[in-house]
């Protein structure tokens, strides 16, 4: 059986669910509260995190991105 996955960008206020894959991911970051406070700043630059939510609620994977265009892709 196929797991079913929900995808979702994350509010600021639930920037902690990115926590455990982000981790794995950035291993230079050595606490939860230094992620946050990295994010949070990046957020108000227009960054953002989503994650992949399981049936359960726990968090499968997670990825940060920007909306952006630029001269030459528009």
């Amino acid at each position: 059986m196929i797991e079913q996955h929900r995808i979702t960008e994350l509010t600021e206020d639930r920037l902690g669910l990115a926590w455990p894959p982000m981790r794995e991911l950035r291993p230079h970051l050595d606490s939860e509260q230094a992620f946050l406070a990295r994010v949070r700043r990046q957020y108000a630059q227009g960054y953002r995190i989503a994650v992949s939510l399981r049936a359960d609620g726990s968090v499968a994977g997670a990825l940060g991105f920007r909306h952006g265009s630029s001269p030459a892709l528009g």
